[in-house]
């Protein structure tokens, strides 16, 4: 296994998917959606058509569950470590013996549901958000019987401080419950416009929505009243807000990467270098940090994001999506970096070296379509390998660079 410091996104051929040594083929093209873990320490991965996988003895080694079929939205433990898989059109699935099996569990959500979220109560119950509503279910999902929200699909649910349940919807607003989901209110007028993906509720109660295009949202009154958290980012397409054990507050923008902030969100930094379109992250115990890429699958870091792993025998210096040219390369000491962007508005080109830290930015602003040019004089930094990459909101490129003295 080899170890490496930041993270350089790899792109490799998917092949048969069994139980093998960790991570091979968690790799390029896999598209994951979800990441859950159990009280044992084993992750289990959802993605898109690729599979359900579940993550044995800190990252040593996988077994490929099945679902390679599916869509998988989200995946979810209960206190009991019986495992929840919610999936586009075919509902849900359970499993009790840690996702060696499974068990169809759709009676009373309909034809070809969507399941998207899943909450479990205190009373023994739990809710399903799906294109459609929310659904209790009072059996460990054998029986799902309507619980309000009819005809909204509902993305997430979240515990207020105060007991309340909280609901985001798609363009509905965001919903509370103070009878553990049975009957719902609109939390405030100002959140009907959102396109809500997750809620998360921070261990000082403090309650962030992540949206698709509108950014991150926070309330400090268990959702009585909503404010935009200063997030500077060209894409503000939100993936997810999440919880480190020290209670650091991590994000993730569809293509402008991670950011990290330790002030409930009043500034952020960048985080975890080159990472980029995650959709989900986990925290186990003893620093161990998981993250779901969308196009280039399960990374793991032993040290809380320092290092990450990369698969036996693959060259970390390989980038998942190749577009940068430069020439000269190799160079001494200036090479200029061409691009190309789809459509205009702001974009980042910034270059990053070998350890995953950026060093320069070359362009940080609004550019307009078509092709562009921009020189790097690199006289000042040590020879070897750099990775020139352009985020911009439908664009992620990359290149590697080689700089000889």
């Amino acid at each position: 296994m080899k170890k490496f410091s930041g993270i350089i996104l790899l792109m490799f051929t998917v092949s048969a998917l069994t139980t093998g040594a960790y991570p091979y083929d968690l790799r390029g093209g896999l598209h994951i959606h979800t990441l859950a873990a159990n009280s044992q320490g084993d992750v289990f991965v959802g993605s898109e058509f690729g599979g359900i996988f579940r993550i044995e003895n800190q990252g040593s080694g996988y077994v490929n569950l099945g679902f390679g079929d599916s869509d998988v939205e989200v995946l979810t433990v209960n206190p009991a470590d019986v495992v929840f898989a919610g999936t586009s059109a075919e509902g849900v699935f359970r499993s009790a013996d840690n996702g060696d099996s499974w068990t169809e569990v759709n009676s009373g959500l309909g034809d070809e549901p969507w399941v998207w979220g899943f909450l479990f109560l205190d009373n023994g119950d739990m809710l399903a958000g799906i294109t459609g509503g929310v659904y209790r279910s009072a059996d460990d999902g054998d029986s799902w019987t309507p619980s309000g929200l009819t005809g909204y699909t509902v993305r997430w649910f979240t515990l207020a401080a105060n007991g309340d349940i909280l609901a985001g919807t798609v363009q509905h607003g965001i919903f509370r419950s103070a009878d553990n989901g049975l009957s719902w209110s609109l939390t405030n007028e100002s959140t009907v416009s959102l396109l809500t993906v997750r809620l998360v509720t921070a261990p000082d109660g403090i309650i962030y929505a992540s949206t698709w295009g509108q950014g991150i949202y926070r309330s400090e009154d268990n959702g009585g009243n909503w404010e935009q958290v200063n997030l500077e980012t060209f894409d503000p397409r939100i993936n997810f807000v999440a919880f480190g054990a020290d209670g650091t507050l991590y994000t993730s923008a569809e293509n402008d990467g991670m950011y990290v902030s330790s002030d409930n969100g009043e500034s952020w930094d960048e985080a975890f270098g080159l990472l980029f379109r995650v959709k989900a992250i986990n925290f186990t115990p003893g620093g161990h940090v998981y993250t779901g890429c969308w196009g280039s699958g399960l990374f793991h870091s032993e040290t809380n994001g320092g290092d990450w792993y990369a698969p036996t025998g693959v060259e970390t210096s390989t980038p998942i999506e190749t577009g940068l040219k430069a020439y000269p390369n190799p160079f001494n000491p200036s090479t200029t970096i061409t691009y190309q962007l789809t459509e205009s508005g702001d974009a980042i080109l910034s270059i990053y070296n070998i350890s995953g830290q950026k060093v320069a930015d070359l362009l940080t602003g609004y550019s307009d379509a078509g092709s562009h040019s921009v020189t790097w004089d690199a006289s000042g930094y040590a020879a070897g390998v750099y990775f020139p990459v352009l985020k911009a909101r439908n664009t992620f490129l990359t290149g590697k660079i080689l700089l000889v003295k």
